[in-house]
């Protein structure tokens, strides 16, 4: 398929799950996040990847594009 091979990931997996980068608003650590655009605007907790704090995360979509993610302190 076009823009596949071995040593890379297919494009239109990539273009729906984007990567961002977002700071933990706990130890303030950048962290990666992948971001489901098929999933539409969203809102969920996910642990931070380095000090295991619930991150409130809250991802906006609009017409299948990224537009923010926000992440602050959880419950």
């Amino acid at each position: 398929e076009p823009g596949c091979n071995p040593e890379t990931r297919c494009e239109f997996v990539t273009d729906w799950l984007p990567e961002r980068r977002i700071e933990c608003p706990y130890c303030g650590e950048a962290i990666v996040v992948v971001v489901d655009l098929s999933a539409g605007t969203q809102s969920y907790v996910e642990d931070c990847q380095v000090c295991c704090q619930p991150i409130d995360m809250h991802i906006e979509i609009d017409a299948d594009e990224l537009v923010a993610v926000r992440a602050t302190r959880g419950p």
